[in-house]
């Protein structure tokens, strides 16, 4: 999702037999100690997961821990939304260690990555 002019998301809808296709950037600081694995998680208007995807960045083919600081790298997921009822969903992403400890996205250390809030409605 991109923003308008005036900085506000636009207003996502989505039927529940769609699949939401995320594509993400990401640029490393530093380069990467160790393999991580990026997260994107549905969650209801609870902040419960409801639909999500954990896999390797780039599905493995580029390692985190090659990757260099300054360097963009492009990624491709895929989430299928055909289990959610209709309602208010939020898009939350991020990377985690092979412990499952999840890494600062921010330099308020928050854990995590709000993308987009979206409504499933019934077909």
């Amino acid at each position: 999702p991109s923003t308008d002019s005036s900085g506000e998301q636009p207003h996502l809808t989505l039927a529940p037999s769609a699949t939401l296709e995320l594509t993400t950037y990401w640029q490393p600081l530093v380069r990467p100690p160790a393999d991580y694995t990026l997260f994107a998680h549905i969650n209801n208007d609870r902040g419960e997961t409801v639909a999500q995807t954990d896999r390797p960045p780039t599905g493995g083919a580029y390692p985190t821990s090659l990757w260099e600081p300054g360097e963009i790298i492009h990624d491709q997921a895929e989430i299928s939304l055909t289990d959610l009822s209709p309602g208010t969903y939020t898009l939350v992403i991020g990377l985690y260690d092979r412990s499952g400890a999840r890494l600062p996205v921010d330099n308020a250390n928050a854990d995590s990555l709000t993308v987009q809030t979206f409504e499933i409605v019934p077909n």
